[in-house]
């Protein structure tokens, strides 16, 4: 009777007169759980650096997918016009230093996608026209877009497209309507002619980073590729059967050259099925008709390679063009020059010997009148007719000599002053005094 006079809606927690509840264990544990996770947040947020507690919240993905054609529209004012959209939504930026990465927003990443498929076309050159100029190139696809505008197959309002050079013979050709890309990717190959030469181009579809690495793997997990080093003459037309008999199907043969205009025969590059992977072979050797072996060797991926020479069969550290003489030999040399350099005579000492050698100058006719007047000559110790020195003295070669060496001073002399503006009657008078010393001269010669 007395349990059933307690009441049956009492609050939680006891009250005075009332039977007390217990607490729930499950709620307690989910707020303990609750109160432990906003804890370790907010030593999350202290703990990092500044500029992440400053960067505001990422906004929340916008779906664009209902704006489609607004934003086709906004693709095609910008890769036709050149005029960019200044609002689109680029999606979350993230700052690193100097460095800013968009993180974009995927529906209208896929929306461009969309439409650059169905506006590109990759361009490749083939043959020699893979090694023509970038300007030439783009002749040639300002060539081919004469053609369809001179055969009137589209509107005339298309004009021409944009052109976008990716690599040596690959480009991208943005058009300005989506009938033109896929009349070219229907075409799949063509030829068109320009300055008298035939250009072979071909057209795929264009596809981005991400597909052609994707595409790359796929083929290459079907196929192999294998190059037969500096194939001999006498070789070279066995070399496709030999190396499907040998080492398994040959799915396609590489041209040797680079340029079609210009053959040689230096490496040939093979592609085999992958499931001979196995039967790959070092060499392949012929035995001809005269008892001549006649090996080309085979490189595989597994093969040295050389980046120095960009020649296998050695690494860089091995590399013949990086070998050079002992660091001893080289000192041996260097100390050898400059011995020679030591020994070698200077400049200045070659001129004060050439200056030792050369005969004194030949008394001027002022000297000679006045040791007529004095007498006898300092030299010789008396002097003849006309102030000349005896010949017990000087002998007339020495004599003759040093006349000519007065003479070609007096020259060098005047032509001196001539070269250093000097006034013209100091030129003048040094050459009557030359004149009349050789008329002295060549009298008393007589």
């Amino acid at each position: 009777m007395e349990a059933s006079q307690q009441p049956t809606g009492a609050l939680r927690g006891g009250v005075q007169g009332t039977i007390p509840i217990p607490l729930d264990p499950l709620g307690d544990r989910v707020m303990e759980e609750v109160e432990q996770a906003g804890a370790k947040e907010v030593e999350r947020d202290n703990a990092a650096p500044e500029d992440e507690r400053r960067r505001s919240p990422p906004p929340a993905f916008t779906d664009y997918s209902r704006d489609e054609p607004r934003i086709r529209h906004m693709m095609e004012m910008c890769y036709d016009m050149g005029v960019m959209p200044p609002d689109i939504d680029v999606g979350e930026m993230r700052e690193d230093g100097c460095k800013v990465t968009f993180i974009l927003n995927s529906t209208i990443d896929e929306i461009k996608l969309r439409w650059l498929k169905e506006r590109s076309v990759t361009v490749i050159f083939q043959d020699g026209s893979k090694n023509l100029p970038k300007r030439v190139k783009e002749e040639v696809i300002r060539a081919y877009e004469d053609t369809w505008v001179r055969e009137r197959l589209f509107d005339s309002a298309i004009s021409r497209g944009r052109v976008k050079m990716e690599s040596a013979n690959v480009l991208t050709y943005i058009a300005k309507d989506a009938r033109v890309a896929t009349w070219k990717k229907e075409k799949e190959i063509d030829k068109i002619l320009l300055r008298r030469k035939w250009h072979t181009i071909a057209f795929k579809p264009w596809l981005t980073k991400t597909e052609l690495e994707e595409e790359r793997r796929q083929e290459q997990q079907k196929y192999f590729w294998i190059p037969c080093i500096d194939v001999p003459v006498d070789a070279y037309c066995y070399l496709h059967s030999a190396a499907s008999r040998s080492i398994g199907e040959v799915h396609r043969v590489y041209p040797p050259e680079r340029d079609s205009q210009k053959p040689q025969l230096i490496n040939v590059r093979l592609d085999i099925v992958a499931e001979a992977r196995e039967n790959i072979k070092d060499s392949l050797s012929f035995v001809t008709c005269q008892q001549q072996e006649i090996t080309v060797a085979v490189a595989t991926a597994l093969t040295p390679w050389c980046d120095t020479c960009r020649i296998f069969f050695h690494l860089p550290a091995t590399c013949p063009r990086n070998r050079s003489r002992p660091r001893q030999q080289r000192s041996g040399s260097n100390d050898r020059q400059s011995e020679r350099r030591e020994r070698s005579p200077s400049m200045e000492d070659r001129r004060s010997r050439e200056r030792r050698r050369s005969p004194s100058p030949a008394p001027s006719e002022d000297s000679v009148s006045s040791s007529e007047s004095r007498g006898p000559s300092v030299i010789g110790g008396g002097g003849g007719a006309g102030g000349r020195p005896n010949a017990d003295a000087e002998s007339p070669d020495i004599w003759n000599r040093r006349m000519d060496g007065d003479r070609r001073q007096s020259r060098s002399g005047t032509e001196d002053g001539a070269r250093n503006g000097r006034p013209g009657e100091d030129r003048g008078g040094n050459g009557r005094r030359s004149r009349e010393v050789t008329k002295g001269e060549n009298s008393q010669n007589q």
